[in-house]
């Protein structure tokens, strides 16, 4: 089963620890050769501010948003740290739809890293019901020296683009973009504002709105349009990132 293959070998991938690392490397390198930026991702640094945690598909299959938020959070100064430890490098959890004995195995393991390092707080990436499962899920189950806060990436993005950390040209964003509902992060969680508030307050420079009564939000496919990178992100004068 998934879940016992993800506590065995540290992702629902089967990706073991050495292939972790073996991938961040890669990202690394094709990082440098698209933008020309030389940037490592902090990996197992202790006392950092956040443990960022993805979903390990998008290592494998979107590199291209591991990448983004290395980018960003490197240029915005966030004090950010990355886990190689088995354990803390995926964000799923599977349990969440089979076994709550498998989800509570799971959320523990992301919380024994998060103390392990000393960070002030979990930061999850892309994946819907990643955010669900650590959050409002395992609030049931992570109490007393357990409670560590946990964040969405979406308000800390939301922050670094509207306080002026990194200066962005909305007229590169030059292609369509509509807005669609994340389940996971907005009906289950209520966050509704961050992607909102970065795709209207015209950083996607061609937006096409819908005709409905109710919020406008954004899809998993194109959360925060600007931000999390199967999109164009640059910076006025440098390209930060690039994607045909």
């Amino acid at each position: 089963m998934l879940k016992i293959k993800q506590l065995k070998t540290g992702s629902s991938t089967g990706a073991n620890p050495t292939a972790m690392l073996d991938i961040v490397e890669f990202i690394e390198e094709d990082l440098k050769e698209m933008t020309g930026m030389d940037i490592k991702m902090p990996l197992d640094k202790e006392g950092a501010d956040i443990l960022l945690i993805h979903n390990f598909g998008e290592f494998l299959a979107w590199p291209e948003n591991i990448m983004a938020f290395a980018i960003i959070f490197e240029k915005a100064g966030i004090n950010w740290t990355l886990s190689s430890e088995m354990g803390g490098y995926d964000s799923v959890n599977y349990g969440l739809w089979y076994d709550d004995a498998q989800l509570a195995r799971v959320a523990l393991e992301h919380i024994r890293i998060a103390k392990k390092l000393n960070v002030n707080r979990i930061v999850m990436g892309e994946c819907g019901h990643a955010h669900k499962a650590l959050m409002p899920v395992a609030d049931r189950i992570l109490v007393g020296e357990n409670i560590i806060p946990r964040e969405s990436a979406f308000p800390i993005l939301e922050e670094i683009v509207f306080s002026g950390k990194i200066k962005f040209d909305p007229k590169k964003n030059d292609f369509p973009v509509t807005l669609h509902d994340p389940c996971n992060a907005v009906r289950a969680m209520g966050i509704v504002e961050p992607h909102s508030a970065v795709s209207l307050g015209n950083y996607a420079h061609n937006l096409l709105k819908w005709n409905h009564t109710g919020f406008i939000t954004i899809a998993a496919e194109v959360e925060a349009a600007l931000l999390l990178c199967r999109v164009k992100i640059f910076l006025i004068g440098e390209t930060v990132f690039h994607s045909e």
